[in-house]
């Protein structure tokens, strides 16, 4: 299983710098925004983000991963039933 949340800061002082939060994979089975996640994630180096205004930049990268793993848009762990939408 991949590491769901990365955390990543630039040079930028925090009060001035932009904070970013970007959650995926809400539903589950968005994949596409995932693999996005992911890439972003790798695109995260300090220098880019100093370079964009962007202090900290946190990235959840599969919100339901219950959802995800059995390609459903439910939340399976708690409620099979129970669509997020």
């Amino acid at each position: 299983m991949e590491k769901q949340f990365y955390h990543h800061t630039s040079s930028l002082d925090h009060k001035c710098g932009i904070k970013v939060l970007i959650l995926v994979g809400v539903h589950g089975n968005e994949l596409g925004t995932i693999l996005l996640a992911r890439d972003i994630n790798k695109w995260a180096t300090p220098k880019n983000l100093a370079d964009n205004g962007i202090a900290t930049l946190d990235i959840w990268t599969d919100i339901n991963f219950s959802g995800t793993r059995n390609k459903t848009r439910d939340y399976v762990a708690n409620d099979p039933g129970m669509d997020l939408n």
